[in-house]
C-alpha cells in the first residue's frame, strides 16, 4: 500500500511512519522544512527499511499541500491507498494568555490543515473509487481541562469534520474517519 503520514518528523507520526514500513507498505512521510531542521530525520526516517520517503509538505499553506500532493502523485507506483492527517500544534496555557494569532495558527495547523490535504487527494481517490483517510484527533477533544482549551477545541473540530467528510464520502468508496491519540 502506499501511505502518506502528514507530521512524521516526531511523535506518533514518526513511529507510524516506522512501523508502517516494518509491515511493508511504501510511506511517504510528509513534514516541514525537509533540507532544514528536519533534514537529521528524514535522512534516519529513509535509512530506516527503503520504505520511507519523507516529503516536503506544510499543511498550513494551501499551495503547499497543493504543490506537495502534485509532486507525491507523480512518484507514486500505484495508488494512494491511504492518507493519515497527523499534523498538529499543541499550545497549553490558561485560555487568556493564548493570543488570538497562536489559535489561529492552531486552527490552521490541526483544523484547516487536514482540510487542505482532503481537498487535494479527494480527485485522486474518486477518480481510484477508494481511498482511506483518517485523521488524528487527541483523547482529550471532549473535555474541558484548564491549560488545554484552544487545543482541545481544535480537535474536536477535526473530529466533527472527519465524521461529515464520512458521511458525504462513503457512497463513493471512500472511508474517512479520525482516532484519538493521548496527547498529553
Amino acid at each position: 500500500m502506499n501511505i502518506l503520514i502528514t507530521g512524521a518528523s516526531s511523535g506518533f507520526g514518526k513511529e507510524m511512519a516506522i512501523r508502517l514500513a516494518d509491515e511493508g507498505h511504501s510511506v511517504f512521510a510528509g513534514m516541514r522544512a525537509l533540507k532544514g531542521r528536519n533534514a537529521d530525520v528524514a535522512a534516519s526516517l529513509e535509512a530506516v527499511s527503503g520504505q520511507i520517503f519523507p516529503i516536503e509538505l506544510d499543511v498550513s499553506s494551501d499551495a503547499g499541500v497543493d504543490s506537495a500532493i502534485a509532486n507525491l502523485m507523480l512518484k507514486l507506483d500505484g495508488p494512494l491507498d491511504v492518507v493519515i492527517n497527523n499534523a498538529g500544534i499543541y499550545v497549553g496555557g490558561l485560555n487568556e494568555t493564548i493570543s488570538s494569532a497562536r489559535f489561529q495558527n492552531m486552527l490552521n495547523v490541526n483544523v484547516l490543515g487536514p482540510v487542505r490535504v482532503l481537498r487535494s487527494v479527494l480527485p485522486n481517490m474518486r477518480d481510484q473509487g477508494f481511498g482511506t483517510v483518517i485523521c488524528i484527533t487527541s483523547d482529550i477533544s471532549r473535555l474541558a481541562l484548564p491549560m488545554s482549551g484552544f487545543y482541545s477545541a481544535t480537535k474536536a473540530a477535526l473530529e466533527l469534520v472527519a465524521e461529515t467528510y464520512a458521511l458525504e464520502l462513503a457512497p463513493l468508496g471512500l472511508a474517512i474517519s479520525y482516532r484519538s491519540a493521548r496527547c498529553i
